[in-house]
């Protein structure tokens, strides 16, 4: 009996980090955390939307007031310092929820407003969000591109203007399959840029906007490595990757 009481705390432990991950243990793969959050998040928030009967106004409340408390806990947790458990867990993806939730009751309305109008909204936002994360780092804290207050709002402008906007693009598909690869990739990524980083020491303002380039262009090699290794090998499993 005296290993099974180990084994059985060490079971309960991975469901716990698994389900409800703590920002130092993600689970197993760190961009898969709001997968998890979201599959937990909807029928929770299904759920509340019913007891309170639909009231969309209460709901919003309801998620803001979750969204504001993780804002103090994780983007100004070096002045709040408040706990930041849950922030890879399910409350953390309902201000998203209900953002989408809005999106369905008002695509009318949404659709009444010109693309230039939204266009404009969402290119000044996107200059508070870097003023705003800028002003955090030189008063002491760390870049955080998800935690702040300007980041929902940044996004919900932001998905307004994807939703209108109806580009010309060719090789449509390459382009998403190179949207799944950098999805996939940027772990390395991350962990790479980070080493770096540590190792020699850099740490100045703008260093998060050279690491995204960094990640990004650095997929993209890979990327096309990817694609010529699939073209030379024919193998049909490479298809499944991406």
């Amino acid at each position: 009996m005296g290993g099974v009481k180990p084994r059985l705390e060490s079971l309960l432990t991975y469901i716990f980090n698994f389900l409800y991950p703590v920002p130092s243990n993600a689970n197993g793969w760190g961009p898969s955390w709001y997968l998890i959050a979201m599959f937990m998040a909807l029928p929770i928030f299904i759920g509340i939307f019913y007891l309170l009967r639909k009231n969309l106004i209460v709901l919003g409340i309801l998620c803001v007031i979750i969204e504001l408390y993780f804002i103090g806990a994780n983007g100004y947790g070096y002045l709040i310092h408040w706990s930041n458990l849950g922030t890879y867990g399910f409350p953390r993806v309902m201000i998203y929820i209900y953002i989408g939730m809005l999106f369905a009751k008002f695509k009318d309305k949404i659709n009444d407003y010109s693309f230039k109008r939204y266009l404009w909204i969402f290119g000044v936002l996107l200059v508070l969000f870097l003023i705003e994360n800028f002003a955090i780092k030189i008063s002491g804290g760390i870049i955080n591109s998800e935690e702040v207050f300007t980041t929902a709002p940044t996004a919900l402008v932001g998905s307004l203007v994807a939703i209108r906007w109806q580009p010309n693009v060719d090789n449509t598909i390459n382009i998403r399959n190179f949207s799944t690869f950098l999805y996939c990739a940027q772990q390395w990524g991350l962990v790479i840029w980070s080493k770096f980083t540590h190792v020699f020491n850099i740490n100045f303002l703008g260093i998060n906007l050279i690491g995204f380039a960094f990640i990004v262009v650095g997929s993209y090699v890979f990327y096309l490595l990817y694609k010529w290794i699939k073209i030379k090998t024919q193998w049909k499993f490479w298809s499944y990757m991406v």
